[in-house]
């Protein structure tokens, strides 16, 4: 006989399996590989994705996505991560991390770090990154993989059929007015990346704005479930 609780009880059994059964599907997208040129070589590499297969499924599964939208895109979490990596225990590690990413140590004006985030926003010595002297040089302002947009022109900048929108960019609309024919450079950092970034010409910073928003993950993989995180993500610019 059948009572009322085990009817509930076998409900719950099922839903559970089926949420299961959707979280170890694959994911929705078919993970392509992320390629880039490497100016000094010319050489065209295979990019190694840190945490692909989290990210994979964070946004490309039904059970990823519900994660991502409670949990993993909240500021707190952000947060939270940030005073762990600021604490003595996280410079544990700096070892394994330089190890499997190859980087160079020697380029740090230090060797010895308090903590991972200490590791993570290193300076590095003058000669490891030469500025070219030219008045009329730009360089790059950041490490990283780029990306250019010759014009953001809003009858013709669509990202996979996301209209890219400088107002809703920079929530500013004089600002915007200036910018709305210009060009647009993404520069992507990876974990392993150095993570500062410099003025690309001589100017004096006067002003900065501050725009609140979500924590999304700007790797490839993020970028391909959601072209339109630019304008979504907390942001800043001077």
């Amino acid at each position: 006989m059948w009572t009322n609780s085990n009817i509930i009880l076998l409900i719950l059994a099922v839903c559970f399996v089926l949420l299961l059964v959707v979280a170890l599907l694959p994911s929705s997208a078919s993970q392509k590989e992320v390629i880039y040129k490497e100016r000094n070589s010319g050489r065209v590499i295979t990019e190694q994705v840190a945490a692909a297969f989290w990210m994979q499924w964070l946004y490309h599964n039904p059970v990823g996505e519900f994660g991502l939208y409670a949990v993993v895109k909240r500021r707190w979490l952000s947060r939270m991560m940030g005073y762990y990596m600021d604490s003595k225990w996280s410079a544990a590690r700096i070892p394994n991390f330089v190890k499997e990413n190859g980087i160079d140590i020697s380029e740090s004006q230090k060797q010895d770090f308090k903590s991972f985030n200490d590791f993570f926003t290193r300076r590095l010595m003058k000669e490891a990154r030469p500025i070219d002297s030219m008045q009329h040089s730009i360089v790059s302002p950041a490490d990283g993989k780029v990306l250019v947009y010759p014009s953001v022109a809003q009858s013709s900048f669509i990202i996979k059929g996301h209209r890219f929108d400088v107002h809703s960019f920079l929530q500013d609309s004089s600002l915007s007015a200036v910018f709305s024919d210009g060009a647009m450079a993404v520069i992507r950092l990876a974990p392993t990346d150095y993570h500062r970034f410099h003025s690309p010409l001589e100017a004096q910073v006067k002003t900065q704005k501050v725009i609140d928003g979500a924590c999304y993950s700007v790797s490839p993989i993020a970028l391909r479930a959601k072209p339109d995180l630019f304008c979504l993500n907390e942001r800043s610019y001077h």
